[in-house]
């Protein structure tokens, strides 16, 4: 009987922790579509966006993003998911931070930048909620922010590239 209830509770807990267990992220992503409203205007589905991909690799509790640009030089950005507040390596004009945590199956990246611009001192706030699809093939990161001032939500959606 011991033997019994043992194995039962082995198969239970291995089958609860697969479902627990959160989403890989890791692969190419190529921009299906955006859409959101920037600075006060709607843009719509298939509008041209700067990142057409971005190459994800995701090991344990890091998280590499490599944003191939089209307009500008790739932009590779790395993530400890923690939920601890860090600061990003040095950039040029000021400090960016962040801070990655998992809700459940859904990833929430928060970032911040305070520093100076061509345009005088600034701060941004941002934050991020990423989610694959029930078969591991549409990545959809949410991004609500405040930029400059400026409200920004925009929705992107990648198709995993095979």
């Amino acid at each position: 009987m011991k033997k019994t209830c043992f194995m039962l509770w082995l198969v239970l807990g291995l089958g609860l922790w697969a479902f627990a267990a959160e989403p890989d992220f890791s692969g190419n992503w190529a921009l299906e579509h955006e859409s959101g409203i920037f600075h006060g205007k709607a843009i719509g589905d298939k509008a041209p966006a700067a990142n057409s991909g971005i190459l994800i690799t995701h090991t344990g509790n890091r998280l590499v993003v490599e944003r191939q640009c089209v307009q500008c030089s790739n932009q590779i950005e790395e993530y400890i998911i923690d939920g601890k507040g860090r600061n990003m390596p040095k950039e040029q004009n000021g400090v960016i931070s962040y801070s990655a945590k998992w809700d459940g199956e859904v990833l929430i990246l928060k970032k911040g930048f305070g520093g100076t611009t061509p345009f005088g001192p600034a701060t941004t706030a941002a934050r991020q909620v990423w989610a694959l699809s029930a078969d591991k093939q549409i990545l959809t990161i949410a991004t609500s922010s405040d930029d400059f001032g400026e409200e920004l939500m925009v929705t992107q959606v990648y198709k995993r590239q095979q």
